[in-house]
């Protein structure tokens, strides 16, 4: 007889702070809200050893022109056996405009 020991699943809620992703010189972004909850589902080890920078939700605005989009992040989870459960909310109100301050030249 074998006896297979198996980690304890739970669900966790972290909060995390949109980020934007491909933003082109000169344009700033902003969205509404500036924060998405993210539940997350693991092996309660994992999940207790989850790390601030461990969860980030980014949005794409990579080509995007000055206006108002409805976007949907993408969340990057890096530890492995950690799945997104659900995000709340599922798309953001994005607006893009030109920055009223010239970006500086790379180095």
């Amino acid at each position: 007889m074998q006896i297979a020991v198996v980690p304890i699943e739970t669900t966790i809620n972290v909060v995390r702070p949109v980020e934007f992703e491909g933003l082109a010189p000169g344009l700033f972004a902003r969205s509404s809200p500036i924060t998405a909850s993210v539940i997350l589902k693991g092996p309660l080890p994992v999940l207790d050893k989850l790390q601030y920078e461990d969860v980030r939700v980014v949005l794409s605005v990579d080509g995007l022109a000055p206006g108002t989009y409805q976007l949907t992040p993408q969340v990057i989870i890096l530890p492995p056996g950690v799945v997104l459960q659900t995000m709340l909310p599922e798309t953001f109100e994005t607006t893009l405009a030109r920055s009223p301050f010239p970006t500086p030249p790379a180095p």
